[in-house]
């Protein structure tokens, strides 16, 4: 507010500094989460490598280091013609381990069973069942995405990575470099992938690309890679390869990410927020109101381009005012248009007017519960 005597110039500057501060701080704060996210996925990840190792080798009864004996037979069981491995471990592996898990959602969509999984869709008047044919014509432009254009960039990958490396050597790299290259693909990805995905939603762009991925306003998990050739692409693809080329990543690493970021991004579409699974909510008002100019989303790791790219602006807008969250007999609808969030809880209203106008968060809501 401005103060007697004060000068306009004055109030600008001292707001200026104000909105510079704050924009400062929520980054350094997302940098934070970030680093402690990553961090503790690094420590489990290596706890649970260690545990998987010793077993595995007490198991078969293996000598050495298990994981580097099986890639000596896997290297030598393809004489030495790095060109097919290098396509089987980053083409039919990560592929393998995408159409499986969709397979299963595609299941559970088309059926609604079992239970125990439905019971946590998003947008609970959405796919219920799923419409076959939409289905059908997703799962078609996937394959062709696959096949046409999936398969000549990797193959250029590998040229790449064989001009400036040896992406399948003998020896494998350590794990904890693994988990180190994992990391920096990781933020890579996102940062490519949001800047991308959010030139896409600018008008141009949208009307004649991307306005075919947002088709679907309750995305279903194989969504996931459907788009049109240009941005699956520009989007899809070369966020994902960008890391490997620039590290020189060895193949083990390679296959790694591309199965881990296939199965993300299949989790950010799937329509169900599992437990012990990232919320993949946000996405799904992405998706269900779709706007050319308002909603750029993020990759696999929200936060900090979340902060960067000041998504925190059109996640709010996405989000009709005033708002409310009306919990009903076993579940609780959020009362937006065409939108439903189930939420096992009780009888109970949560409005915006008593919040100052602000969209309750979900821990609010939980605690009304």
């Amino acid at each position: 507010m401005k103060k007697p005597g004060e000068s306009s110039s004055q109030t600008d500057h001292s707001s200026s500094r104000n909105g510079r501060q704050e924009t400062s701080g929520g980054l350094w704060d997302s940098v934070k989460k970030a680093a402690f996210v990553i961090g503790s996925g690094l420590f489990f990840l290596a706890a649970f490598r260690n545990s998987v190792t010793w077993h595995l080798q007490r198991f078969w009864g293996a000598s050495g280091d298990f994981w580097q004996t099986q890639w000596t037979k896997l290297y030598r069981a393809f004489d030495g013609n790095e060109a097919a491995l290098f396509i089987v471990g980053t083409l039919l592996v990560p592929t393998f381990c995408f159409w499986l898990f969709n397979g299963f959602l595609m299941v559970v969509d088309t059926t609604g069973r079992p239970s125990f999984i439905t019971r946590y869709r998003i947008q609970v008047d959405k796919n219920n069942p799923v419409n076959p044919q939409k289905l059908r014509y997703a799962v078609w432009t996937v394959l062709m995405n696959q096949l046409l254009l999936s398969v000549p960039l990797v193959l250029l990958t590998y040229v790449v990575m064989k001009w400036h490396g040896e992406p399948c050597g003998p020896d494998l790299p350590t794990f904890h470099w693994v988990l180190l290259e994992l990391a920096v693909c990781g933020l890579l990805e996102e940062i490519f992938f949001y800047y991308s995905h959010r030139l896409f939603h600018q008008p141009l762009f949208y009307k004649h690309i991307h306005k075919i991925h947002h088709e679907w306003t309750a995305p279903v998990g194989v969504v996931s890679l459907y788009a049109h050739p240009v941005e699956h692409v520009c989007a899809n693809m070369f966020p994902a390869l960008i890391g490997p080329m620039l590290l020189g990543s060895h193949l083990a690493t390679t296959s790694l990410w591309f199965s881990i970021a296939l199965l993300v991004t299949t989790i950010s579409h799937c329509g169900y927020h599992l437990p012990l699974l990232p919320s993949p909510e946000f996405h799904d008002f992405h998706h269900l109101k779709p706007s050319s100019r308002d909603h750029y989303s993020h990759g696999n790791t929200e936060p900090i381009a979340d902060e960067c790219g000041q998504n925190m602006t059109a996640r709010d807008k996405m989000l009709p005012h005033p708002t409310r969250w009306q919990h009903q007999e076993g579940h609780a609808n959020l009362q937006a248009p065409s939108y439903n969030l189930q939420v096992a809880g009780r009888n109970c209203l949560c409005s915006t007017a008593s919040r100052g106008g602000k969209r309750p968060s979900m821990v609010a809501l939980l605690r009304e519960l």
